[in-house]
C-alpha cells in the first residue's frame, strides 16, 4: 500500500504458494477499512479458495465466507458494504465461470449467473445500479465426413453457440434443437 504520490508505501498483507490471493484484483471496501479478494486454502476436501478480506490498519485476513470455489476472478464491493459481486467457478464442478454475490458481513453466498457461458471479471457502477462483465462463449461444431475421408463432401451437421444448439441430419436419425 502507498500514498497516491508513491510515498509510505508498505505491505500490509502477503501469501505465498497455493496460500496466495487471487491473480483476480483486490477491492476496496467502501469505507476504506478493508480489501477483500480471493484467496487459496487446502483443507481435508482439497485445494479451494474463498473470499477473504484483509484489514487495512492491522493487514489481519480473515474469511469472508464459508463457501469455496475452485477459482476466484476479480471482485467489486457494493456501494453500500453489504456485499461483494465477483466471477466464481464453483468447487467441485466443471461448470463454467459465473457472477456470484456474498453478503457482508454474514457470508451468504449466491450464485447470480447460471449458463454454459463462462463470466470473467465484474465491475460496477458506483451507485452499484449496473454492472459489467465479460461472457465467453463457446462456439462448437459438428461434421458428418464419409469413411472414405472425402472432406470435400464434409457435411455440418450440428453448431452450438453457447447454450443454443441447432442442427438435424435424417439419414442417421439425429435430431437437436435445444435453441
Amino acid at each position: 500500500m502507498a500514498g497516491a504520490d508513491g510515498s509510505n508505501e508498505h505491505k500490509i498483507a502477503s501469501r505465498t504458494g497455493f496460500g496466495a490471493f487471487s491473480f483476480g484484483g483486490p477491492a476496496w471496501s467502501p469505507d476504506g477499512k478493508m480489501i477483500a479478494c480471493g484467496a487459496s486454502y487446502t483443507d481435508e476436501t482439497g485445494k479451494f479458495m474463498t473470499l477473504v478480506g484483509v484489514k487495512v490498519d492491522d493487514g489481519s485476513v480473515n474469511q469472508l465466507t464459508k463457501d469455496k470455489w475452485r477459482s476466484i476472478g476479480r471482485v467489486w464491493w457494493v456501494d453500500n458494504g453489504q456485499g461483494i459481486m465477483f466471477s466464481g467457478t464453483a468447487f467441485k464442478t466443471a461448470s463454467a465461470s459465473q457472477l456470484w454475490f456474498t453478503s457482508y458481513p454474514a457470508g451468504d453466498s449466491q450464485r447470480m449467473t447460471g449458463d454454459l457461458q463462462s463470466f470473467d471479471g465484474v465491475s460496477l457502477t458506483s451507485d452499484s445500479s449496473t454492472l459489467v462483465t465479460r461472457e465467453r462463449r463457446a462456439l462448437v461444431k459438428l461434421w458428418l465426413v464419409p469413411h472414405e475421408d472425402d472432406t470435400t463432401s464434409a457435411q455440418e451437421i450440428l453448431t452450438n453457440v453457447g447454450d443454443q444448439f441447432k442442427g438435424d441430419y435424417t439419414r442417421s436419425r439425429f435430431f437437436v434443437d435445444a435453441g
